[in-house]
């Protein structure tokens, strides 16, 4: 059976084990999560000498893993058995090697907890071992790289697991800062949740416990780029631009569209109320938006959108393929300031 990470997550933390999980993908961080609480959870520390085996897919064949599967645990009602790096298991794709996996999947040993973690590949969904593997009781789980766009939502989702709140500038400057990076963000954030003493994460833990710099980050950018300071705003743009590693273009572009397309709702609420411009925009931060109203006509705004835009093209390689991150980055800050 499919299951989602949260889902498998959640069964574990709810005592449920199946015999078999099978986790596989680009995004090794889920598959990492879920082996670790498995390898911590599953056993009592008294069981984990004689009933926990950790394999390593370079060493073994398949049916090295199944002769290790099939024993019965030792004062202990099942065993784990957990193979890390299982994509490079040899035989794993090999008609015998999938062989011996299709007659174990059939008949698995109940007290045996079974973890493939295959990273970076996946089975192919054509295959026999695939199809055996979601039509039985065993655990399959794909897990795939997940867009930059998607990783704010991703925090305030993690955020709020820990029964914390945290605020959109934090959130910009923490995605900011590390990316994409799955692990670095969580090792981040749990960094700052055991250190705050509130139940929000605002600019300033990120800026204390992560060490993001305090004047040039994407929510500077955009402050700038809001209250038209054209010094400021050139001056971050250059910053962020030869900085590419720590603060991809994507994300860059992706606030600063967010932050005008807003603008342009602005303008159609005229008379609204701070409380009905939070539902509008979708923000605390109305102020800000103001103050960028009174630096922008409507008309402009929507030629800025139009040089998001086409920035957006260039960074993707689809228009002037040669210009670097901090050319576009230089040229958008150009066009919306001046």
């Amino acid at each position: 059976m499919n299951l989602t990470p949260k889902e498998i997550i959640k069964q574990l933390k709810s005592g449920k084990y199946e015999s078999i999980y099978f986790l596989m993908g680009a995004e090794s961080f889920y598959i990492d999560e879920i082996s670790n609480f498995i390898e911590e959870s599953a056993l009592d520390d008294s069981q984990k000498e004689f009933n926990q085996t950790i394999l390593y897919g370079m060493d073994v064949k398949i049916s090295d893993i199944l002769t290790h599967a099939r024993r019965f645990p030792m004062m202990s009602e099942r065993q784990v058995l957990i193979v890390r790096e299982a994509q490079s298991v040899s035989d794993i794709n090999r008609e015998g090697g999938q062989k011996l996996l299709l007659d174990y999947i059939s008949n698995p040993l109940p007290s045996t907890i079974l973890v493939f973690c295959h990273k970076n590949k996946t089975l192919d969904k054509r295959k026999s071992l695939y199809k055996a593997l979601t039509k039985s009781s065993s655990v399959v789980m794909e897990s795939a790289i997940i867009k930059e766009y998607k990783i704010p939502g991703w925090i305030k989702e993690r955020i709020a697991e820990k029964g914390l709140k945290i605020t959109e500038k934090a959130v910009m400057m923490l995605t900011q800062n590390i990316g994409s990076n799955l692990e670095r963000i969580n090792n981040e954030i749990e960094k700052v949740s055991i250190n705050i003493k509130t139940k929000t994460i605002d600019d300033n833990a990120i800026q204390t416990y992560v060490g993001i710099n305090r004047d040039y980050n994407i929510f500077e950018l955009v402050n700038a780029l809001g209250a038209r300071n054209k010094v400021k705003a050139h001056e971050i743009a250059f910053y962020l631009g030869t900085h590419s590693k720590e603060n991809p273009l994507v994300l860059i572009i992706g606030f600063v569209f967010s932050f005008f397309s807003k603008l342009l709702k602005l303008y159609g609420a005229s008379g609204k109320t701070d409380k009905d411009l939070y539902s509008i925009l979708g923000t605390s931060y109305i102020s800000d938006y103001k103050v960028a109203a009174g630096s922008y006509s409507m008309t402009e705004v929507v030629l800025i959108i139009s040089a998001i835009k086409r920035a957006d093209l260039q960074s993707k390689g689809i228009e002037s393929p040669s210009i670097s991150q901090a050319g576009i980055l230089k040229e958008l800050v150009a066009k919306i300031v001046g």
